[in-house]
């Protein structure tokens, strides 16, 4: 349940992510954004990725020029450097938009994402006024940028909710899927082990081992020797030490990247996200020792956002999840500590799809910020006196 404020701060946040899409289409220049960036944005490089493999020519993706070369082919309004960083099994999920035209494409892969993650909430245990959530700010944003976060987010939530209705083989498929992006991963291991969900992750291993041996088969030993050349230049990006692609740090929106715009050095940016990565490790490790729950899922939600070594603004979406989560399975009977911890937590995710904008206008990354106005809501949110549903009244939805 919502109260009329938490009504009111989500009505203003979706018609700003509405406002935010039409004018995003209104200031087109026929394929070229007012910011001079394609109109397709990051879903450019899978659509390239995605041909060039339908080609037979998936190793080839991973040279910058090549791949650059082709996105000339089917977007040449703009000189844009889109480079293709993902492991091969990934081409299998792309590989289907290959099929159609770009701007179709784009299209399809926008709307069919935002609606799997609908369904991925609802999947979840979300219920009622905060699904619409799935309709936020950030939600938008990732549709606009046509990365693949709201379908790798759709995975994390049928994870997550299968892990609560301990299904165990469900859980194992999901999270086998989702090493195409292990990032948002990282934390699973340790809530499958604390809550000895061996079946999971057994099934994750084999869902994985065939993923990524499909691939193997599909695309040769070639793809995967570029994909590995790839990374090491991935790893030159994200330092910031490409001078083609330019310093990413301002759009990775965790405690690396903020270190990283106040021109910390990389080395100890990465030792202070390595220890708060552990700080979770242990906070997760701490809650699903007891068993899965609701409000261990959320810890899990979080824990992911805030430890997560690279986490782009776009990945952010995963904080909607969080939030729908928490407000489905809390009582109303509420403190005025409580109430301000939702509502903390409502204007944290509704600024989660302004992360870019707001850090470049204030020339250092707020995504951090963000992540932790949801957290913070969160800690606020929890006392003795809350009531969560437990996992088996999820069940029984």
């Amino acid at each position: 349940m919502l109260s009329a404020l938490e009504r009111i701060l989500l009505v203003v946040g979706l018609i700003f992510s509405l406002l935010t899409v039409c004018h995003y289409i209104l200031t087109l220049d026929g394929a070229v954004d007012r910011d001079g960036d394609v109109l397709t944005r990051d879903f450019l490089s899978f659509y390239t990725a995605a041909r060039m493999a339908a080609a037979d020519k998936a190793a080839a993706a991973y040279d910058a020029d090549q791949h650059h070369a082709h996105q000339a082919l089917y977007q040449p309004e703009r000189e844009i450097r889109r480079p293709w960083y993902y492991p091969p099994a990934t081409f299998l999920l792309v590989i289907g938009v290959s099929a159609l035209p770009l701007v179709l494409a784009y299209g399809v892969w926008a709307v069919c994402g935002v609606l799997a993650f609908l369904l991925s909430m609802h999947w979840l245990g979300v219920r009622g006024p905060p699904l619409l959530l799935a309709l936020a700010p950030p939600v938008g944003v990732a549709a606009l940028v046509g990365q693949m976060s709201l379908w790798i987010s759709s995975l994390f939530a049928l994870a997550i909710g299968a892990m609560l209705k301990r299904q165990g083989w469900l859980a194992g498929l999901c999270l086998g899927l989702m090493t195409i992006k292990p990032q948002l991963g990282l934390m699973m291991p340790v809530a499958l082990v604390a809550s000895r969900q061996w079946s999971t992750i057994i099934m994750a291993v084999i869902t994985a081992v065939g993923l990524h041996g499909l691939a193997y088969g599909l695309f040769g030993l070639a793809t995967y020797e570029a994909f590995l050349k790839a990374s090491l230049e991935f790893r030159t990006f994200v330092m910031g030490q490409d001078p083609l692609m330019g310093d990413p740090a301002i759009g990775i929106s965790n405690l690396y990247g903020l270190l990283r715009t106040f021109h910390v050095p990389a080395g100890m940016a990465l030792m202070a996200q390595g220890g708060l990565a552990l700080g979770m490790a242990i906070w997760v490790w701490s809650v699903w020792r007891r068993g899965p729950s609701p409000k261990a899922a959320t810890v899990l939600i979080l824990a992911t956002a805030l430890g997560s070594p690279y986490i782009m603004a776009y990945e952010l979406v995963t904080l909607v999840l969080a939030v729908g989560l928490m407000f489905t399975t809390m009582t109303m009977t509420l403190t005025r500590p409580e109430h301000l911890g939702r509502l903390t937590m409502i204007v944290g995710v509704m600024l989660s799809g302004s992360i870019l904008p707001l850090s470049h206008i204030l020339g250092w990354q707020i995504g951090l910020l963000t992540t932790l106005l949801v957290f913070g809501g969160f800690a606020l949110s929890v006392s003795k006196k809350f009531s969560f549903m437990n996992s088996e009244l999820i069940s029984a939805r």
